[in-house]
């Protein structure tokens, strides 16, 4: 009788799993329906739009990346009355150059020759640097430079090559990013490429973020390598890059996908070439050369890159990787995804800045967001061993503490702020040689007033400053409903 019932369970059992069977198998072959499959795809992307919308409320903080944007907008426009050519692209990078920066990339399209005299200056400020990179992109199926993807549409991960750029500029940097995005059918980016296979090319091409983020590896990596313990024969080239990079002190940790392996060593090999070229520069074009045809199998499991251990969270096509975008929401000056950001137009002078010192500086690099100040990636200058001392006080003899004030070297790029104590009192340590100005604001809510002077360090010494004076904003002006005719012209 029991063995009956048993029996009679499992016919339940085998009868309701061939019924889930025959329900997913409609669903299943239903995804395959353009309209089903849009839905379905629909619904993904704005799970990921809530978890987006949620990240303030559960608490996570913004990451901190080591990059510093530099953005060409309509202050530029403002303050020059012109857009920046080539020139004012050189000028910013010797200013770059001057602040110990190792490392730049260009997120603009150069594909053809400007004016020769700047073209000129632009390279040549480019060659300062150790590593430089330059965005290129191919020409899309989509909108501008945004890929549309189609799930029966193959050729779509596997877009053309990329449009040449400017022969003088790709023969400086040291390597190419593009910069092609891929949208979403609500025309919303969610995913950023890691890399493209372009058709009919055996290796992939980086997307421009990994490829600054690669070089970032290996400039971190180096930096502190002394070329004294490599001595190589460089009368066999590919053995050199061999031996270079067989002495990294990383292992090689995998992505999870071959071809970005592959690109990704390659991409080591062509850094490990130009960071050889300059310290040895009559090989330089030749390392280049190696380093594009190098037989990546001769390289030991090691790396001059510490990458993560764990496998990239890729998704996507194969010909085409991408990650999720892990924005968060934020204030500016920072962007979206919280990387600093700075005005071009900040980094260069006019002519009336040139003249008035307390104008508008090309130094003045601290972003004030909420009152809340960013630093920058740069330290402009080394410090000195000069000190400067004063203090500040109102024009009714009141102390004032905690104000904020500034000094600038006239002549180098040196700056600094410090705050008065609760005596008014201030001093500057290792401040370098030579004069500058010191400026001071006191601020409340019915205004501002700014005191300012200069002096000159002596070094070893200590430079004692006139009392700076300020006014208190603690007046308010009040106006009658109507104002009486005016018999003269207002300036």
């Amino acid at each position: 009788m029991s063995g009956r019932v048993i029996r009679k369970i499992n016919r339940n059992i085998s009868d309701n799993g061939k019924r889930a069977f025959l329900v997913l198998l409609p669903i299943l072959f239903l995804t395959f329906v353009p309209f089903v499959n849009n839905l379905f795809t629909w619904l993904d992307a704005k799970i990921v739009d809530l978890f987006f919308a949620l990240k303030p409320y559960v608490g996570q903080t913004s990451p901190e990346h080591p990059t510093l944007t530099i953005v060409k907008d309509q202050t530029f426009f403002k303050r020059f009355g012109k857009d920046p050519d080539r020139g004012d692209f050189a000028k910013l990078l010797n200013r770059l150059n001057e602040a110990g920066s190792k490392l730049v990339a260009f997120d603009f399209i150069f594909s053809s020759s400007g004016k020769p005299a700047k073209d000129k200056l632009f390279l040549e400020a480019l060659e300062q640097f150790p590593f430089t990179l330059a965005a290129q992109h191919f020409v899309s199926r989509g909108q501008q430079t945004f890929e549309t993807n189609n799930l029966y549409d193959d050729k779509a991960f596997r877009p053309p090559w990329p449009v040449k750029l400017w022969p003088p500029l790709t023969r400086t940097v040291t390597l190419k990013g593009l910069i092609n995005l891929v949208a979403d059918f609500d025309s919303t980016i969610r995913y950023a490429p890691i890399a493209f296979h372009p058709a009919e090319m055996e290796e992939f091409l980086p997307s421009f973020a990994y490829a600054v983020y690669i070089t970032r590896l290996f400039s971190d990596s180096v930096k502190n390598y002394e070329m004294t313990t490599f001595q190589p024969d460089f009368k066999q080239i590919e053995k050199v890059l061999i031996e270079f990079i067989n002495k990294g002190p990383f292992k090689f940790n995998s992505s999870g996908h071959q071809g970005i392996d592959i690109m990704t060593r390659r991409m080591e090999v062509k850094l490990a070439a130009e960071f050889l070229g300059e310290n040895n520069r009559q090989n330089k074009n030749e390392l280049r050369s190696a380093a594009k045809n190098l037989d990546l199998s001769l390289l030991k499991e090691v790396s001059w890159l510490e990458l993560p251990e764990k496998k990239l969270p890729l998704t996507g096509n194969y010909n085409m990787p991408c990650v999720r975008l892990n924005f968060y929401k934020s204030q500016p000056p920072v962007k979206s995804d919280t990387i600093e950001s700075l005005s071009m137009s900040l980094l260069l002078k006019t002519k009336a800045d040139q003249k008035w010192a307390n104008r508008l500086n090309k130094y003045d690099l601290e972003i004030n967001s909420k009152n809340k100040k960013i630093p920058l990636a740069f330290n402009w200058q080394e410090p000195g061993e000069c000190k400067v001392k004063g203090s500040v006080e109102t024009f009714d003899r009141q102390k004032t503490a905690n104000l904020s004030i500034r000094l600038e070297m006239i002549d180098s790029p040196y700056w600094d702020i410090v705050k008065s104590d609760k005596n008014g009192q201030f001093i500057f340590n290792k401040i370098p040689k030579g004069n500058f100005t010191i400026s001071v604001i006191n601020q409340s809510e019915n205004g501002y007033s700014k005191s300012t002077l200069t002096g000159k360090s002596q070094t070893g010494q200590i430079t004692h400053l006139p009392k700076l004076y300020i006014f208190t904003p603690n007046c308010s002006l009040n106006f009658k409903d109507k104002l009486p005719a005016q018999t003269e012209e207002i300036f």
